[in-house]
């Protein structure tokens, strides 16, 4: 994230565009990740908990809120 964030200040983009963009990127990371451990919940073998399932949709369902708000945001 550093790394983006010294590139955007490079390039002289204004900072409310950098915080929507570095806001943006951490919600398609966090929804990335909680995507690939659902995914690793659902194959792993025996009976899946029920209760981290739906824990799981909970977050990825408020993830791809918070990514939905800011890209109305951003543009």
């Amino acid at each position: 994230m550093a790394v983006i964030t010294r590139f955007l200040s490079v390039i002289n983009i204004p900072l409310v565009l950098r915080a929507q963009f570095v806001l943006k990127e951490i919600a398609t990371g966090l929804t990335i990740s909680w995507l690939s451990l659902f995914a690793l919940e659902l194959m792993r073998p025996g009976i899946v908990s029920l209760h981290l399932d739906l824990n799981l949709i909970l977050v990825l369902a408020l993830s791809a809120w918070v990514i939905s708000i800011l890209g109305k945001k951003a543009t």
